[in-house]
Parts: C-alpha cells; structure tokens; sequence
C-alpha cells in the first residue's frame, strides 16, 4: 500500500478513494511517477487550503511527503510532515504517520524514537481529551508496532 499503512488514516483513504484526483496521485506515485503524484498531490492540498479542511490537508500533506521521500527529497518530505503535524497540535495519529513513514519511505529508523517519544507526550497530554480521536488504548498498540518494526529494520549486531 503506497500510502499509509496499517489502518492509520483509513477514514481518509476510504473518503480520497472516492475523489479521482486523489486515485491518479496514487496511482502516480505507485508507478514512481513522481512528478505526476506531486502535481496531483499538490492540487488535492491546494482544494482542502481553499475548503479549510485540515483534517484532509493533514492526510494529504502525509501523503505528498512519502512522495517527497520516496522521490530523494527528505527535507521537503520532513517539512511536509511536520506542516501536517501542526495542523493538529494536539493529537498523537500525524507523529505516527510520520514515524511510519520514516521507517518505510525514509529509511531513518534513526529519527523515529524522537518522533515517537513526541506522539506519547500528546498521548499523555491533559489537552489530549479530544472527543473524536481514537482510543488511548489503539495508540499504545500503534507506538508497541512501531517499535517492533523499527527492532526488525534495525542491522544486526
């Protein structure tokens, strides 16, 4: 799955399948047509800026930055990340994109932990009571497979 695995974003995948904008980006980007996914992306992000849709700006931000990555470009795909990040100070879900994404489409398991370490914090917040996130619990088991992951992609000794 090119963007965003493992259930994280599902709601917003299911909403974008819909959108054939959204379908040709990833199909673009599938195809390591970079410059087609970015143009796609792009256009898709410029939409949601217009509507005030964060929450579909964050989703696609997330996705033009493993665009970036992918296509050799990790300060652009790092800024893109923590744009989206921002958007939602608050919640936990864009730290794990993004540490997802460093493990996949970066391949720097090395800045993972930070990033993780940073989700908990929010996780832990008093200002995390947010009425539409997903349970405390699902975090915990995301940041456990994280981890997990991060051990099978680290070299062996």
């Amino acid at each position: 799955d090119f963007c965003l695995s493992r259930g994280l974003g599902d709601v917003y995948k299911r909403q974008s399948m819909n959108n054939p904008d959204y379908r040709a980006a990833v199909f673009a980007a599938t195809a390591n047509d970079y410059a087609a996914a970015r143009v796609g992306f792009e256009k898709l992000i410029a939409q949601s800026r217009d509507a005030g849709d964060n929450e579909s700006l964050g989703f696609l931000l997330h996705n033009l930055g493993e665009v970036e990555a992918r296509a050799g470009y990790p300060d652009k795909a790092h800024q893109l990340y923590r744009e989206a990040a921002l958007l939602n100070p608050f919640s936990p879900q864009p730290l794990l994109f993004y540490a997802q994404s460093l493990i996949q489409a970066f391949a720097a398991p090395n800045l993972v932990e930070s990033v993780l370490q940073e989700a908990e914090q929010r996780l832990n917040s008093p200002a995390f009571d947010i009425p539409q996130e997903l349970p405390h619990s699902y975090y915990v088991r995301q940041f456990e497979l994280l981890r997990a992951e991060l051990r099978r992609a680290a070299p062996a000794p």
